[in-house]
């Protein structure tokens, strides 16, 4: 592809890397937005949807590329019956939020925007690339704050390197459009990237991963567990990387952890 027109190909690379997919809302999912109450804030000078739901010791849900925050939809009312308020957004280009492109690195910023909105939360829980955020922004989380990782990305450049060579893309045109996202957003990824701030995590952690993700290998996971001083690692079976949040030992082994 890069032979034939460099061009064509940074635009394919832009909207495949940039343009997440839309996850359409089942009614169900309506319905369960419908019951909380909506927030409007802005991050990034676009607007982002929220909702929140009950009232108590505070849990934050982060979903992942091509979610919303509806993906969560077996733990909100849960969570709810146990005590807790639930909030959940939708990041930038995803659901009901403003955009179009976004990435990791907008992530990582908005995820501090809406941790200023809602306060110091009891637990933050994020999914695949929600969790890599959660674990970049380490900072906003003291030690009595229960972290929840679940199918969480971990290496920032192992996995765009991965995704660049499924996806038959240059590997150095690839570079040079993520050198440029971080040029302009003037980050500094060794600050940033799971991998190497995991470290600093000060809260107890809980690592969940599913034996068979193809999408973030089992070893990123033990890697992860290991980083992080106060982290466990819960394994499961048979959900991949995309069923993590809908099953009910994922659901009840996360509730019992942020109850402790």
């Amino acid at each position: 592809m890069w032979a034939v027109s460099k061009p064509l190909t940074l635009w394919f690379v832009k909207h495949l890397f940039l343009v997440p997919p839309q996850r359409a809302l089942t009614r169900e999912d309506r319905v369960l937005l419908a019951e909380g109450a909506r927030i409007e804030i802005t991050a990034l000078d676009r607007k982002l949807v929220g909702w929140k739901w009950g009232e108590g010791p505070l849990v934050v849900l982060v979903h992942g590329w091509g979610e919303n925050a509806a993906r969560y939809h077996r733990f909100i009312r849960p969570f709810v019956a146990a005590g807790y308020a639930v909030v959940a957004f939708d990041f930038p280009a995803h659901g009901e939020s403003e955009g179009r492109f976004t990435n990791f690195l907008e992530f990582v910023k908005v995820l501090q925007t809406v941790i200023e909105h809602t306060g110091p939360p009891h637990a933050i829980i994020g999914y695949s690339m929600g969790g890599g955020a959660v674990v970049s922004m380490w900072k906003m989380f003291d030690e009595k704050t229960r972290m929840v990782l679940i199918s969480s990305l971990y290496e920032v450049n192992e996995t765009l390197t991965g995704f660049f060579d499924k996806s038959g893309v240059n590997p150095k045109l690839g570079r040079e459009i993520f050198n440029g996202l971080v040029e302009y957003y003037n980050a500094k990824i060794s600050l940033i990237n799971p991998s190497e701030v995991a470290k600093h995590v000060r809260c107890e952690a809980l690592v969940i991963h599913d034996e068979g993700d193809w999408t973030v290998p089992m070893e990123h996971a033990e890697s992860l567990a290991r980083a992080i001083p106060r982290a466990r690692l819960f394994r499961t079976v048979g959900l991949s990387h995309f069923l993590t949040l809908d099953s009910e030992e994922v659901l009840a082994e996360t509730l019992a952890f942020i109850k402790k």
